[in-house]
């Protein structure tokens, strides 16, 4: 345990300066137990992993605001314009797909309206829904990828859901104002 410590990295290793601490060590075969108190403690790294090697870095790894800057090029000489273009639609896209989730859901409840008659049936519809949603658009981002398709077809799905949410709603609203017989429950 320390009050304080840093991590110090050179070309070849990295350490862990410890300061103003204690080392506890457990004897198993004696049960005891010994306590050294420092002022510095350096514990070499190197064994943990390779600290002198450059490290693959990928667009998923990098900030928002890095890729905006345009430095992707300078932290990895591997990335592209596109990945990083591709990257930065595909977090709109998931932010966007976590707002579309849920009213997909809402709308295939509410299109019952809260009749308990076919239920499950609506819950495994926008389930499957969602499915196919998250499923064009993994296929269309990696197309985006592979080819000079432009970026823009990736929110396609998000607009089919808008779509198909919009359309469960009013379908909903539709049978709601429709008058009851009597032996409809």
């Amino acid at each position: 345990t320390s009050l304080q410590g840093q991590v110090v990295q050179d070309k070849t290793s990295a350490k862990v300066v410890l300061l103003d601490g204690s080392v506890q060590r457990l004897d198993q075969s004696t049960d005891a137990l010994g306590v050294v108190q420092f002022d510095t403690f350096s514990y070499d790294l190197s064994r943990f992993g390779n600290f002198g090697a450059k490290r693959n870095v990928e667009t998923g790894d990098m900030t928002t605001v890095a890729m905006l800057s345009g430095r992707a090029g300078d932290i990895s000489p591997s990335i592209t314009g596109r990945m990083v273009e591709s990257e930065l639609h595909t977090r709109v896209l998931d932010a966007l797909t976590a707002l579309i989730a849920p009213l997909l859901g809402v709308a295939a409840l509410l299109m019952g309206g809260f009749r308990r008659t076919g239920f499950l049936a609506r819950i495994l519809g926008a389930v499957m829904l969602m499915i196919a949603v998250n499923a064009l658009q993994g296929a269309l981002v990696s197309m985006t990828l592979k080819t000079d398709i432009a970026i823009w077809i990736i929110y396609i799905p998000i607009v089919f859901a808008v779509a198909i949410s919009t359309g469960l709603l009013w379908i909903g609203s539709r049978e709601g104002s429709r008058p009851r017989h009597k032996n409809q429950v």
